[in-house]
């Protein structure tokens, strides 16, 4: 290597540091590529991913924020297992409340939110139910006659 921090040794980190996955730009140590950390974390990447429309769809931005707010969820999950287990310090709780709330803002800025799912009373349920039998009834009736 020269004095400039150039020549092969520069050129290989550069190439390995540069490494980025097709999950959104992970880029993963070379040692660290299968913990379940990282693999955790890759799980996660490729959920937001996906949610947000696939790789394609994703400005390099929303691919930092991405990584960001994977890397915060899988940091409060090991918060969560401590305290599951009772192992949790009272300084874990002020830092899952932080993490939380800057997880939360992550992903309202890169755009996922709550979409409600369509859930209907049962009385409105059965009542549709009854209108779509009535309906295949007649139509049964009109084929009879």
């Amino acid at each position: 290597m020269t004095a400039n921090g150039s020549g092969p040794a520069a050129v290989a980190t550069a190439v390995e540091a540069r490494k980025i996955d097709q999950l959104g730009g992970l880029i993963d140590p070379p040692d660290d590529q299968r913990s379940p950390w990282a693999r955790r974390l890759r799980d996660i990447i490729e959920l937001h991913v996906g949610g947000l429309g696939g790789p394609e769809a994703l400005s390099e931005a929303k691919r930092s924020l991405t990584r960001r707010a994977s890397t915060i969820t899988v940091e409060l999950e090991r918060l969560e297992a401590k305290f599951a287990v009772g192992r949790a310090l009272d300084s874990d709780l002020d830092l899952y409340q932080r993490g939380a709330n800057s997880l939360r803002r992550l992903l309202e800025t890169i755009g996922v939110e709550r979409i409600p799912k369509d859930v209907t009373d049962l009385p409105r349920y059965l009542a549709q139910l009854k209108q779509a039998d009535q309906r295949s009834k007649q139509a049964l009736e009109g084929d009879d006659a």
